[in-house]
């Protein structure tokens, strides 16, 4: 058995994916994309795919059922997660994600790229959810990046063939890193929220940490931190130049300049990678 086999087999999985389980999943990819909405495009990929390859079915009409959709609206924000503004700009931000959310599954579900949201499939949903393009999370520049993320899928993938270990490479990865450069390396941006202990503090560095510590604990892991997990390990094996199949090798670079300018800012505490030791303070 893989080290990705023994970390998706951790806990029982459902046959039939529950609402509520994927509300929980669709909740966390707000904080792994840090922001940068686009990311969470990659994230709602990658798990979906897995739970296609671990044979857990969905009932479409389940999940865009009128009580699936409240449920989601009525979400809590993540434990740290910066305040957005009134209540109807946070509901409105997870029914689109969550509609989002279902073209995905569809598409890996069906193999079919047509099941992708064009632009103005988006346009619509954003104005059925109430957006307008001055609010924050629906204006040009953000619609633009999730439709930039969403042709990439289109282009590269029309038919959902990849795995997911293939999506974590060529999509996730180079998202993530992509994402956490924008805050560890830029001084002009600071980070908001509190979930993490610093402005340009890394949040792959502090996932990566946190997962480690759960698996070595035995304890289980939800959806997105096995993709941390999995991630890590990715991450060390191409640091071992032993996955000459996967693009990890392209992304290492700038995973590697991501690491060189975090530690340039953090010296007392640095991303200790590849080896990765458990370290204290990680959290504020």
């Amino acid at each position: 058995m893989t080290h990705t086999e023994r970390i998706l087999r951790r806990g029982e999985r459902p046959d039939v994916l529950d609402p509520e389980h994927a509300r929980r999943a669709l909740r966390e990819t707000f904080m792994g994309a840090q922001g940068r909405q686009y990311i969470q495009i990659p994230l709602i990929d990658v798990i979906a795919r897995t739970w296609l390859e671990q044979d857990i079915h969905v009932n479409m009409s389940i999940l865009d059922s009128q009580q699936a959709r409240e449920a989601m609206a009525q979400t809590a924000l993540p434990r740290g997660h910066v305040r957005v503004g009134p209540a109807a700009r946070i509901r409105g931000q997870y029914l689109f994600w969550w509609q989002l959310m279902l073209h995905i599954i569809d598409y890996i579900y069906l193999g079919d790229a047509n099941q992708l949201p064009t632009r103005e499939d988006i346009d619509t949903l954003v104005a059925h959810v109430g957006g307008t393009s001055y609010m924050p999370g629906f204006n040009e520049e953000e619609l633009a990046a999730i439709q930039v993320m969403l042709d990439r899928y289109r282009d590269a993938d029309p038919s959902a063939t990849l795995t997911s270990d293939q999506v974590l490479d060529r999509f996730v990865l180079p998202a993530l890193v992509q994402g956490d450069r924008h805050w560890v390396s830029n001084p002009d941006h600071h980070r908001p929220g509190t979930i993490l202990r610093g402005a340009h503090e890394s949040m792959l560095r502090v996932a990566l940490i946190d997962c480690r510590r759960k698996l070595t604990q035995d304890r289980e892991l939800t959806d997105l931190e096995c993709v941390y997990a999995r991630l890590d390990t990715l991450l060390q094996e191409g640091c071992l130049d032993t996955l000459p199949t996967f693009n990890c090798l392209d992304t290492l670079p700038t995973f590697k300049q991501l690491v060189a300018e975090y530690n340039a800012q953090h010296a007392a505490l640095p991303f200790a990678w590849p080896h990765g030791p458990d370290e204290p303070g990680d959290r504020p």
